[in-house]
């Protein structure tokens, strides 16, 4: 299950979340982002497909893309905010669930089985992962693919030391995703791309205070002040560079 803190931190942040990713780098970013995932998937004419903690539907407007009315992308989040920004689309169907619900039926699926599963940035959230992979490996068709967006425990992005080093107790490593997907059965493959991003520091700072990484909303407001100032002296410089680096793991059945 989805820790309580994660869910509260997305709820917050659905009514802004969108607007991260329209101003440049990052409207720049997102159809980055959108072409990896559906060049990786490879998604096929009447393949039955599911995003997995699909928050707005941002990162897979490409995948839709590929998809038909008549078998509609199931996107699940435990958001109800987040699923209601997703624009209705008679491509899309979208169920209120979690990773746990998907495995044990409870999330009102309308498939047995998926041809294509995408997580992006949402399954390290959960408590079990050995399990989670299995249950949803085993929603696999013959042929399917599972595959999962994620970030390194060492975060590239600017932070204050101590959310870098909550963020990375938390974070699994890629090989440990890999692994458990093995474990399942899937042969795996594990690739790595980033993109370049430069942002003024004004905007930089405005996503932080925001809380856009779900490690910041663990810190309470006096705490994620303070940590700003820290990043804010040991960042002096008026554009912050650094690179979007993800891991795509990929476990075909």
């Amino acid at each position: 299950m989805l820790m309580s803190v994660v869910d509260n931190h997305y709820e917050g942040l659905s009514e802004t979340y969108d607007d991260i990713w329209t101003d440049y780098p990052w409207s720049e970013y997102v159809p980055w982002m959108n072409h990896q995932i559906a060049r990786r998937l490879g998604i096929r004419e009447q393949e039955r497909v599911m995003d997995v903690g699909a928050g707005t539907g941002m990162f897979i407007k490409e995948v839709v893309g590929h998809v038909s009315p008549a078998m509609p992308m199931v996107c699940v989040d435990p958001s109800q905010s987040m699923l209601s920004r997703i624009k209705p689309d008679a491509r899309i169907i979208k169920v209120p669930g979690d990773f746990d619900g998907v495995c044990d039926g409870s999330a009102a699926l309308p498939y047995d089985h998926f041809d294509a599963i995408v997580s992006k940035e949402a399954i390290h959230h959960v408590l079990n992962m050995q399990d989670i992979v299995e249950g949803l490996g085993a929603l696999l068709s013959p042929g399917g693919r599972f595959l999962v967006v994620t970030l390194q425990p060492y975060l590239d992005y600017p932070v204050f030391p101590s959310a870098f080093r909550r963020f990375a107790e938390k974070q699994p490593e890629p090989a440990y995703i890999a692994r458990c997907m093995k474990n399942a059965g899937l042969h795996v493959t594990v690739q790595y791309d980033q993109f370049p991003v430069s942002c003024s520091r004004e905007h930089y700072l405005r996503l932080m205070r925001n809380r856009w990484l779900s490690v910041l909303s663990s810190f309470g407001d006096d705490e994620l002040k303070a940590g700003i100032q820290e990043l804010e002296h040991n960042h002096p410089e008026d554009r912050f560079v650094f690179v979007e680096r993800r891991a795509f793991i990929l476990g075909c059945r």
